[in-house]
């Protein structure tokens, strides 16, 4: 299909390399966007489970949950 329309030049070769690197890029964004939800899921609701009691062994008080997991989803998806 691309070799069609640069051959028919309704778009150079090199917008069509520009739209597929702009392709890549958001399905690469998309994909850590996933990643990050995943792990900021997985780790609020691992230190929601946990009492107050535990929490306070750790040192972390409940109103920290979220930024907490939103620090440790920012490290997903780092290359």
């Amino acid at each position: 299909m691309l070799k069609a329309i640069s051959q028919n030049n309704r778009l150079p070769l090199t917008a069509l390399n520009h739209l597929r690197m702009r392709w890549v890029a958001l399905v690469d964004a998309v994909s850590v966007y996933q990643q990050r939800h995943a792990r900021y899921s997985e780790t609020y609701r691992e230190l929601a489970a946990l009492s107050d009691r535990d929490l306070a062994d750790i040192g972390i008080p409940r109103s920290n949950i979220a930024k907490l997991a939103k620090e440790e989803a920012m490290k997903a998806g780092v290359k």
